[in-house]
């Protein structure tokens, strides 16, 4: 909701301007109480919210103004917003009268406006500033990150139900690192209603603007005065967008604009190449490694084995404090020091493979958006990761030395949905593709034997599954995070769940053949109370294809207006063995079932071959996402293969068996009779 959008940096601003600024110090951090800035023209506030406006009726939240003014004259960067919005839920109030404001003291102030509150249509100051505290707020600390960010945090007393709350504030300044190459990213709708949607930027005389709008959201104007250059976009009355999750990475559910200075991808290298020097000298003990390495004769060999070191030898941790965020720090202190994060491990991997005769750079890339970031306009900040770029031979290689556990050959290498990359060397001028190669398909084997005993009184269970290519680097991954031991108490739980009671027959057991990046996991139970049916002449055991269970499930939100996002490239094979012991018969028949879409291939087989019937199933997906035009017959066919992943298997026990049983259940009804006399 935007009443949580501090991270979304849709800051805000109210009221008229104070006389004089007033500095608040809070230990060694600051902010002041100050005037709205001259260039701001402060947008009017609606008295009533229109009978007809979307919120008018059976909304939780209400959002009056979301107002974002910046000025980029003269070098200088003030980005001031404004925000006024009303809780109609008891639940929410809480939210209402708490707002956080972070901003970065290294090279950003804080400058807070107003705090009003309007009653009955009565408006109130709520603004003290004794009441409002600072505080080092490291919220990505848990991620391995610490950014220097400070928050604000304000606290407004008596907030009640339909009570309106607007706020103002300015923020000054923006990492010099930068140097001008940011861009404006704005959304223009949230979860929740927003009667009046304003954003403007001012720059210098004769900037040309590069701009983009995303999703229905309004059109950039642009409007050149003798002493300025203004880009501007309004929308009201903006209708709640419904979040439907399972979104591809690339696409954007949000209306937004975007916008820029104009400037080309060939600028961003240009920036960035001065943050990637020749590092010179490198530490002894790394120099010694790097004959190591030389020693090793085939390149790919070569370049696995640099990689499997920066990944699991160099920790990750980032420290974004300041020009930090953007500039790398050195490979030798990286090196020394064992950690670093994404621009470190690049940097220095770049350097050694260079070294050892693999020429490799780093690349800009981009975690968020994906493919997406092909429709930006071209910024520095459009960009929150850094990746490798290795040329072998004729092969261009991607590779992240933030990720851990990656095997098996160079061509082979998972690499995560990056879609477009910007390698920072001479000679790029446009993004470049990441183009995963066939070999880098992930793929998930398993299979189930269910060996009932001559009695029918247990059934053994042996479970291979094989896990290959990404899927094993993931496997192995959740393996050296939780432990063998705990993974094997997990999966038998899992099963306890699925048949009843059950021994551990052999513990949980892994095989790992990272030649070929492959992983396989053993496991063995006894089943003692896994029949559907213990008596009669029949007994049957459902089973289910779980490995396939959570790429085939059919997202939360059905009705969409958004693409769906799939698991590529994966596939998975399932295969489930039931030994018939002597005299028992299948009941059941033959069944051969192929399901085929733009987005999946899934085929399921039933057959019996000598003393065992097996159950085969496998699906396939070919693409990343699927477009809303194909998503019912998608929805559709996926409903199919969800039916067929669940199967029985029905069976005849021979006649001395159904003896025995019913013998067994006349006495023990005999032996109630008694006991209840």
């Amino acid at each position: 909701m935007l009443r949580a959008l501090s991270f979304f940096v849709l800051l805000f601003v109210c009221g008229t301007s104070l006389a004089e600024e007033k500095i608040i110090q809070r230990g060694e951090y600051r902010f002041s109480i100050a005037p709205t800035p001259a260039f701001v023209e402060i947008q009017p506030l609606a008295e009533q919210w229109p009978a007809g406006a979307p919120g008018a009726k059976d909304s939780r939240w209400r959002n009056w103004l979301f107002d974002s003014q910046s000025d980029y004259r003269k070098g200088d960067a003030l980005s001031f917003l404004d925000q006024a919005y009303e809780a109609l839920s008891p639940e929410l109030v809480a939210n209402a009268a708490k707002q956080q404001i972070y901003f970065n003291p290294e090279y950003q102030t804080l400058s807070i406006h107003k705090v009003e509150l309007r009653r009955n249509g009565v408006w109130s100051n709520r603004l003290n500033p004794e009441k409002i505290t600072l505080a080092r707020r490291e919220s990505e600390f848990e991620s391995d990150m610490s950014d220097g960010m400070v928050s604000a945090l304000i606290v407004l007393e008596d907030v009640r139900v339909g009570d309106v709350v607007r706020l103002s504030y300015t923020i000054k300044g923006i990492n010099p690192v930068l140097k001008g190459m940011d861009h404006d990213d704005v959304y223009f709708s949230w979860v929740d209603p927003i009667l009046h949607r304003h954003v403007s930027a001012l720059y210098d005389p004769g900037t040309v603007i590069m701009h983009r709008s995303f999703n229905g959201a309004p059109d950039i104007t642009i409007k050149k005065q003798n002493d300025t250059v203004m880009v501007f976009a309004e929308a009201k009355q903006i209708p709640a967008l419904r979040e439907e999750g399972d979104y591809p990475r690339w696409y954007r559910p949000f209306p937004s604009v975007m916008f820029a200075p104009q400037r080309s991808w060939a600028d961003v290298v240009r920036w960035a190449r001065p943050l990637y020097p020749d590092p010179g000298a490198l530490p002894k003990e790394l120099e010694a490694k790097m004959q190591e390495w030389k020693a090793i004769a085939n390149p790919e060999q070569r370049l696995m084995a640099v990689l499997q070191t920066m990944q699991e030898e160099i920790r990750y941790f980032g420290i974004e404090m300041g020009e930090s965020s953007h500039r790398p720090a050195p490979p030798a202190e990286t090196w020394t020091r064992r950690f670093g994060d994404c621009k470190d491990k690049a940097y220095l991997m770049s350097v050694v493979l260079s070294r050892l005769g693999i020429p490799a750079v780093p690349a800009l890339a981009t975690t968020r958006y994906g493919k997406g970031v092909r429709d930006f306009v071209p910024a520095a900040t459009a960009f929150n990761h850094v990746i490798v770029q290795a040329q072998l031979g004729k092969q261009t290689l991607w590779l992240d030395p933030t990720l851990t556990q990656q095997r098996g050959t160079a061509a082979a290498i998972d690499i995560m949905d990056y879609g477009y990359v910007l390698p920072i060397a001479d000679g790029i001028v446009d993004l470049r593709e990441v183009m995963r190669t066939p070999a880098s398909r992930k793929q998930v084997n398993v299979m189930e034997k269910y060996r009932p005993s001559d009695d029918g009184k247990t059934i053994d269970l042996l479970i291979v599954s094989e896990y290959l290519g990404g899927s094993a680097d993931n496997m192995r991954r959740d393996i050296a995070a939780r432990g063998r031991e705990e993974m094997g108490k997990s999966y038998a739980e899992y099963y306890r769940k699925r048949f009843g009671e059950l021994d551990v027959l052999s513990p949980f057991a892994t095989n790992d053949d990272q030649v070929q990046n492959k992983l396989t996991i053993t496991e063995s139970y006894r089943l003692k109370q896994a029949w559907d049916e213990k008596t009669g002449s029949t007994k049957s055991l459902t089973v289910y294809a779980d490995s396939m269970d959570q790429d085939t499930k059919l997202p939360d939100t059905i009705d969409r207006k958004a693409p769906l996002s799939l698991n590529y490239p994966m596939q998975y094979r399932h295969e489930q063995i039931l030994e018939l012991p002597k005299g028992w018969t299948w009941l059941g028949t033959a069944e051969n079932e192929s399901i085929k879409s733009s987005a999946f291939d899934y085929e399921r087989s039933m057959v019996q071959a000598e003393q065992a019937v097996s159950i085969r199933q496998s699906v396939r997906f070919n693409e990343d996402s699927v477009p809303v035009k194909n998503l019912p017959d998608f929805l559709s066919k996926m409903r199919d293969v969800r039916d067929g992943m669940n199967r029985r298997f029905v069976l005849s026990t021979p006649a001395a068996m159904r003896d025995q049983e019913r013998d067994s259940r006349l006495k023990n009804i005999l032996r109630d009779a008694m006991d209840s006399k």
